[in-house]
């Protein structure tokens, strides 16, 4: 089977599955207001933060409303809400069409029809609960943020030629083969050099800035100035 293929099953499959239910336990947790209306979660982004939130029997909480789980949902709102995908296999070599194929954290563009609902809704596919890899991924939604669809078409074929000229075997930007993919990452110009060496720092630094606001103790004197 095709990798792209195979990724899009498992997109479809995962985004018909039931949601998970927040865990009502974590570390590092903000007091939570019962009177506050919290903002609607998507299910893929609340699989996540759950999975990516340490858990502590006995907090009162659920993850979403720890610093890192605020940190999560702000930055998917201002990063384009890329739906998430999360893959077990991730570090893994999977055999497919008789060759093995190494599985790695990945973006892919929004294809749909621009005038599709939604559009663009671009995925990034990530470990389960990782949280690097998601800043990492991150970075490439932020490359194609507010791009036209031709735009975004000259940058997928300015990827594709890319590759090519590394003579790597690359059906898809997430299954790929372990042949000499390191090269694109290291010459400026390409669009993984961009993403991770570029944008990647911005991303962190974001992320690092918002976890660090949430968790400052709250000054109530401010609230009467």
């Amino acid at each position: 089977m095709n990798p792209q293929n195979l990724l899009d099953i498992m997109i479809k499959r995962e985004m018909t599955s039931a949601i998970p239910v927040a865990t009502s336990v974590a570390a590092n947790a903000i007091p939570q207001d019962p009177l506050e209306n919290q903002r609607p979660i998507d299910g893929n982004l609340l699989s996540f933060i759950n999975s990516s939130v340490a858990i502590d029997e006995d907090a009162n909480i659920s993850a979403r409303n720890t610093p890192i789980g605020e940190a999560l949902q702000i930055m998917q709102e201002e990063y384009g809400n890329p739906h998430i995908y999360q893959n077990d296999l991730i570090g893994q070599e999977v055999l497919i069409d008789g060759k093995w194929k190494y599985i790695a954290p990945g973006f892919k563009d929004d294809e749909r029809d621009p005038s599709s609902p939604g559009w663009p809704r671009d995925t990034i596919q990530i470990g389960t609960g990782n949280k690097d890899h998601y800043l990492g991924e991150i970075a490439h939604v932020l490359q194609y943020m507010d791009k036209t669809p031709a735009e975004r078409d000259s940058m997928n074929r300015e990827h594709a030629q890319a590759v090519n000229n590394d003579l790597v075997i690359m059906t898809s930007p997430i299954g790929k083969d372990t042949v000499d993919t390191q090269k694109r990452y290291d010459i400026p110009g390409t669009l993984e050099y961009e993403a991770h060496e570029i944008l990647e720092p911005k991303v962190i630094k974001r992320f690092e800035g918002l976890l660090d606001s949430l968790m400052q103790p709250l000054n109530v004197d401010s609230l009467f100035r």
